[in-house]
Protein backbone atom coordinates (compact mmCIF):
# COMPACT_ATOMS: atom_id res chain seq x y z
CA UNK A 1 0.00 0.00 0.00
CA UNK A 2 1.30 2.99 -0.77
CA UNK A 3 0.67 6.80 -1.39
CA UNK A 4 0.50 9.17 -4.27
CA UNK A 5 1.66 12.47 -4.34
CA UNK A 6 1.03 14.76 -7.13
CA UNK A 7 1.90 18.53 -7.51
CA UNK A 8 -0.84 19.93 -9.90
CA UNK A 9 -1.35 23.32 -11.57
CA UNK A 10 -3.61 24.95 -9.72
CA UNK A 11 -5.79 26.21 -12.73
CA UNK A 12 -5.61 23.02 -14.82
CA UNK A 13 -5.05 20.93 -12.27
CA UNK A 14 -2.96 18.59 -14.24
CA UNK A 15 0.31 16.99 -12.77
CA UNK A 16 2.80 20.14 -12.58
CA UNK A 17 5.95 19.38 -14.97
CA UNK A 18 9.16 20.76 -13.07
CA UNK A 19 11.10 23.17 -15.16
CA UNK A 20 14.03 20.50 -14.42
CA UNK A 21 14.50 16.94 -14.42
CA UNK A 22 15.23 14.90 -11.06
CA UNK A 23 15.53 11.35 -10.03
CA UNK A 24 12.85 10.52 -7.31
CA UNK A 25 13.01 7.42 -5.63
CA UNK A 26 9.86 5.97 -4.10
CA UNK A 27 7.56 2.96 -4.38
CA UNK A 28 7.46 3.38 -7.87
CA UNK A 29 9.64 5.08 -10.31
CA UNK A 30 9.94 6.47 -13.74
CA UNK A 31 12.27 3.95 -15.99
CA UNK A 32 13.57 3.65 -19.24
CA UNK A 33 15.09 0.92 -21.21
CA UNK A 34 19.01 0.37 -21.13
CA UNK A 35 19.62 -0.60 -24.84
CA UNK A 36 23.14 -1.87 -23.79
CA UNK A 37 21.33 -4.30 -20.61
CA UNK A 38 17.88 -4.58 -22.00
CA UNK A 39 16.89 -3.62 -18.23
CA UNK A 40 14.98 -1.24 -17.26
CA UNK A 41 16.56 1.41 -15.18
CA UNK A 42 16.03 4.53 -12.94
CA UNK A 43 15.26 8.10 -15.31
CA UNK A 44 14.74 11.54 -14.37
CA UNK A 45 11.49 12.87 -14.57
CA UNK A 46 10.22 16.42 -14.97
CA UNK A 47 7.08 14.94 -13.43
CA UNK A 48 6.18 16.48 -9.99
CA UNK A 49 5.04 13.35 -8.65
CA UNK A 50 6.36 11.04 -5.92
CA UNK A 51 4.84 7.52 -4.87
CA UNK A 52 5.33 7.02 -0.64
CA UNK A 53 5.45 3.65 0.95
CA UNK A 54 2.83 3.32 3.75
CA UNK A 55 5.19 1.36 5.90
CA UNK A 56 6.29 4.90 6.86
CA UNK A 57 3.33 6.88 7.55
CA UNK A 58 3.87 5.56 11.56
CA UNK A 59 6.83 8.09 11.84
CA UNK A 60 4.66 10.82 10.39
CA UNK A 61 1.44 10.07 12.23
CA UNK A 62 3.74 10.16 15.17
CA UNK A 63 5.46 13.77 14.00
CA UNK A 64 2.24 15.36 13.28
CA UNK A 65 1.04 14.41 16.66
CA UNK A 66 -0.43 17.66 18.82
CA UNK A 67 0.15 20.02 15.75
CA UNK A 68 -2.88 21.36 14.59
CA UNK A 69 -2.30 21.63 10.77
CA UNK A 70 -2.22 17.89 10.70
CA UNK A 71 -5.41 17.33 12.05
CA UNK A 72 -8.93 17.00 9.97
CA UNK A 73 -11.37 14.67 8.37
CA UNK A 74 -9.77 13.59 5.72
CA UNK A 75 -9.60 9.71 6.92
CA UNK A 76 -12.25 9.53 8.60
CA UNK A 77 -15.53 12.30 7.76
CA UNK A 78 -17.10 13.58 10.49
CA UNK A 79 -14.46 12.90 12.74
CA UNK A 80 -11.75 15.16 13.36
CA UNK A 81 -8.11 13.41 13.55
CA UNK A 82 -4.61 13.54 12.99
CA UNK A 83 -4.25 12.57 9.43
CA UNK A 84 -0.44 12.47 9.25
CA UNK A 85 1.23 13.12 5.56
CA UNK A 86 -2.13 13.19 3.88
CA UNK A 87 -2.57 16.58 5.35
CA UNK A 88 -1.52 18.05 2.77
CA UNK A 89 -3.70 17.00 0.31
CA UNK A 90 -5.13 20.37 -1.04
CA UNK A 91 -2.30 22.47 0.37
CA UNK A 92 -0.60 24.99 -1.68
CA UNK A 93 3.43 24.04 -2.37
CA UNK A 94 3.96 27.10 -0.18
CA UNK A 95 1.38 25.91 2.80
CA UNK A 96 3.02 22.28 2.40
CA UNK A 97 6.74 23.62 3.12
CA UNK A 98 6.85 24.81 7.15
CA UNK A 99 5.24 21.31 7.36
CA UNK A 100 7.42 18.92 5.70
CA UNK A 101 10.27 20.84 7.87
CA UNK A 102 8.27 20.53 10.87
CA UNK A 103 7.76 16.75 10.14
CA UNK A 104 11.60 16.43 9.26
CA UNK A 105 12.75 18.16 12.20
CA UNK A 106 10.51 16.03 14.72
CA UNK A 107 11.58 13.85 13.71
CA UNK A 108 15.49 14.02 13.41
CA UNK A 109 15.10 14.80 16.71
CA UNK A 110 13.30 11.90 17.94
CA UNK A 111 15.88 9.81 16.40
CA UNK A 112 18.84 11.94 16.21
CA UNK A 113 21.08 8.73 14.65
CA UNK A 114 17.73 7.83 11.81
CA UNK A 115 19.38 4.75 10.48
CA UNK A 116 18.35 4.38 6.87
CA UNK A 117 18.39 0.79 4.81
CA UNK A 118 19.25 0.01 1.31
CA UNK A 119 15.39 -2.10 1.48
CA UNK A 120 13.30 1.03 0.43
CA UNK A 121 10.56 -1.00 2.01
CA UNK A 122 11.94 -1.19 5.33
CA UNK A 123 10.36 1.24 7.65
CA UNK A 124 13.16 3.39 9.20
CA UNK A 125 13.77 7.00 10.65
CA UNK A 126 15.64 7.51 7.66
CA UNK A 127 13.75 5.99 4.97
CA UNK A 128 10.87 8.02 6.19
CA UNK A 129 12.89 11.39 6.13
CA UNK A 130 13.85 10.89 2.06
CA UNK A 131 10.52 11.67 0.91
CA UNK A 132 10.00 14.63 2.88
CA UNK A 133 12.66 15.86 1.35
CA UNK A 134 12.02 14.90 -2.23
CA UNK A 135 7.98 16.35 -1.66
CA UNK A 136 9.97 20.10 -0.27
CA UNK A 137 11.99 20.09 -2.97
CA UNK A 138 9.05 19.91 -5.62
CA UNK A 139 6.74 22.23 -2.83
CA UNK A 140 9.79 24.50 -3.23
CA UNK A 141 10.54 24.69 -7.08
CA UNK A 142 6.61 25.38 -7.63
CA UNK A 143 5.48 26.52 -4.35
CA UNK A 144 1.88 27.62 -6.31
CA UNK A 145 1.13 24.48 -6.89
CA UNK A 146 -1.68 22.15 -5.19
CA UNK A 147 -1.40 18.75 -3.84
CA UNK A 148 -3.35 15.67 -4.50
CA UNK A 149 -2.81 13.13 -1.96
CA UNK A 150 -4.29 9.65 -3.08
Amino acid sequence: MSLDFNLEDPVTRETIQLPIKHLMYGGTLHAELNPATGRLDPAPTSEAWLNVTYNYCKFYFEAAEGDDDFYGERLTPGKVENCGIRALDEKTGAQSLPMLYRLIERIERRYPNAETSSDYWEATPGNALKPLHQLAAMASLRPDGIWRVS
